[in-house]
């Protein structure tokens, strides 16, 4: 699977050893950032090339669809964000950090 536009960026499915760091379990997914851009959503939430998209309005991420289908469902009941819980893509900055970010999407 290649790299798939969502708003503010681009992502792709992250590797297994991407995810173990965050003690998720076996089972966890997410969307590695690829590229954000600037003054998009993603860069005004604080969102970095390398950072994990876990979950998004607490579905979590196993594609760029999946994403996808969080925002088009926020969007159709009139919301203007979704909440991203965020992996740290950079352990030596700050280890196996996660944190929640309202991201705009409407």
């Amino acid at each position: 699977p290649g790299d798939a536009a969502v708003p503010g960026g681009t992502v792709r499915p992250a590797a297994a050893g991407d995810l173990v760091r965050f003690d998720l379990g076996a089972d966890a997914t997410g969307l590695t950032v690829v590229t954000v851009q600037s003054r998009g959503p993603l860069a005004e939430a604080f969102v970095d090339p390398g950072d994990i998209l876990l979950t998004a309005n607490q579905t979590p991420l196993r594609t760029p669809q999946d994403f996808e289908s969080v925002v088009a469902t926020a969007r159709a009941a009139g919301r203007e964000n979704v909440m991203l819980l965020i992996g740290c893509g950079n352990p030596a900055q700050c280890g196996d950090r996660t944190w929640l970010r309202p991201v705009k999407v409407g």
